[in-house]
């Protein structure tokens, strides 16, 4: 019995280290093939890294990007490295100007003043456009923007544009207020608007009353990726094509739960209802500025281009609360969100990452204007 025991127990262990051996195969044999799947997905250049920065420009911005798929951007840093770095202040430091070339070096101009000039300054009517980053073309070319191509189915208007990046509702009420205030005994652009078209964005809620000026970010994917997008990864994972492909899947994940959440909390929560409330206040103002001056006044809620995981877009009851609102105080508003129709949103961004409005974007939202006669002026005539 004994030499029986003893016989089972040097099998045992002689099957240890044979077991062992195959489970180290096993693992070695794992990583291989982690590592070909990572150098395939590198070499087919999927999902790839999307980045874009902006640099001041004087009178706008200068915004550049990783890639120009549509042939949107008409300015290569490679080509004009050197006279921007003459030109502009901001690319005389040397590595400044090499990180923009390197990851960003697809670039378009976005200058404030011809869009505020309009190109028609010779026509007898305008119509001005207030308004955030999306009102202002944030990424398009100016031909691409929404004010030439008003002024394209506009055929007697000048469009001036005064949108411009990073504005809310008390910015856009003080805009609106120069427009009005102009009027007397001035010349300039602004003398003789009959309308004012405020394309409304969903993040223009954010004011210094808000919470959104106590840290709440409408887009986390944009905190997020700032804290731990390419940049900030040591140089192993950067190359990675499976940790990259992890890092975009993450920011999806939260562009789709967290940025959703902030928006619909800042809106519908009961505690946040005093800040709609006075973001309509200001809403309202604008339009009793216009009417004191016999100017027409609109507002357009532009919609998010934004869908979550399912194909859904998240904030149609925000669209709901803000078309009540501006029937409670009086205000004309009309709904954006039916310009698109059922296209995908995604088909509707400037970049892949920048999720402003392309041209398609821009040219849907004016054909769809126009054929609702949803202007704050007469189209016919004066």
């Amino acid at each position: 019995m004994k030499i029986e025991g003893n016989n089972k127990s040097e099998k045992s262990q002689a099957a240890r280290p044979s077991l062992v051996k195959r489970l180290l195969f096993s693992l070695l044999i794992f990583l291989a093939l982690l590592v070909v799947l990572d150098r395939i997905i590198v070499l087919i250049g999927w999902p790839a890294w999307a980045r874009h920065e902006g640099a001041n420009n004087g009178d706008g911005v200068l915004l550049c990007y990783s890639s120009d798929p549509d042939d949107s951007f008409p300015l290569d840093l490679a080509e004009s490295a050197a006279d921007l770095a003459r030109a502009r202040p901001f690319f005389k430091d040397k590595a400044v100007l090499k990180r923009f070339v390197r990851d960003t070096p697809h670039c378009v101009s976005c200058e404030e003043f011809p869009r505020r000039q309009g190109a028609h300054p010779e026509r007898p009517r305008k119509l001005a456009l207030v308004g955030g980053s999306f009102t202002a073309a944030y990424g398009l070319e100016l031909r691409y923007s929404l004010g030439p191509l008003l002024e394209q189915k506009l055929p007697q208007f000048n469009v001036n544009n005064y949108g411009y990046v990073g504005t809310n509702t008390e910015d856009v009420l003080g805009v609106v207020g120069d427009i009005m205030g102009s009027d007397v005994g001035l010349r300039g652009p602004h003398v003789g608007t009959e309308g004012v078209l405020y394309f409304y964005n969903l993040n223009d809620l954010e004011g210094a009353d808000h919470p959104w000026a106590n840290g709440l970010s409408w887009n986390a994917t944009d905190e997020w990726w700032n804290h731990n997008g390419p940049s900030h990864l040591s140089p192993i994972f950067r190359i990675s094509g499976l940790f990259r492909a992890y890092l975009i899947y993450k920011s999806r994940r939260l562009e789709s739960d967290e940025t959703v959440s902030n928006l619909k909390r800042a809106y519908l929560a009961p505690e946040n209802r005093l800040h709609v409330e006075r973001t309509m206040g200001r809403i309202k103002q604008m339009m009793e500025l216009t009417r004191a001056r016999g100017v027409g006044f609109l507002v357009v809620i532009y919609p998010m281009l934004h869908q979550d995981l399912a194909g859904r877009y998240p904030f149609g009851a925000i669209h709901k609360l803000l078309l009540n609102k501006c029937k409670e105080a009086g205000v004309k508003c009309v709904d954006g969100l039916p310009a698109f129709g059922g296209q995908d949103m995604v088909d509707l961004h400037v970049h892949r990452a920048d999720a402003h409005p392309n041209k398609l974007a821009a040219r849907l939202m004016v054909d769809y204007l126009i054929k609702g006669g949803h202007l704050p002026v007469s189209s016919k005539g004066p």
